[in-house]
């Protein structure tokens, strides 16, 4: 009697201790997506039909993902709305042999006069006055002074 108990604990136990793997461990499936300056975000995100932006991935990513960064030039951020976790990282990686530039800047064109050397423009929804000190003779602009509003608008001190 006591060996049958010693052999049904030690079964329970094997048992329950494997069963307890199972439940606590939760896989995580990692997928791997491509983004291309010649792609669609509403692609699937694959090699063959990569996203366009930066910014389609960040929405997209999960813990363990990773989007592979064709050659080419980015306007855009990586700021994934989705966290990694330890050892599930979201991972943003160039394509091998391929270097792709994530550049900020901003041509800003359709430069309106406002008053003698005061100009402003619209730059995707806000209106940017600046004063700029010209040098006539030289033929170029000497500085640049961002105002929030033409109200705003005073000689630079």
């Amino acid at each position: 009697m006591e060996i049958k108990k010693k052999i049904f604990n030690y079964i329970f136990t094997v048992v329950f201790s494997v069963m307890g793997l199972f439940i606590s461990f939760n896989p995580i499936y990692a997928d791997t997506y491509y983004v291309a300056t010649w792609g669609d975000d509403n692609n699937p995100g694959t090699l063959v039909e990569p996203w366009e932006t930066i910014a389609k991935a960040n929405t997209v990513l999960q813990a363990g993902d990773t989007v592979i960064i064709r050659e080419g030039t980015y306007n855009d951020r990586i700021e994934p709305i989705n966290s990694g976790t330890p050892g599930n990282y979201i991972t943003y990686m160039a394509y091998p042999e391929e270097i792709p530039v994530i550049d900020r800047s901003v041509l800003i064109t359709g430069w309106n006069e406002y008053t003698d050397s005061i100009y402003w423009a619209d730059y995707t929804g806000y209106t940017i006055p600046l004063w700029e000190d010209t040098f006539e003779e030289a033929g170029f602009y000497c500085g640049l002074w961002p105002v929030f509003s033409l109200s705003d608008l005073d000689e630079p001190g």
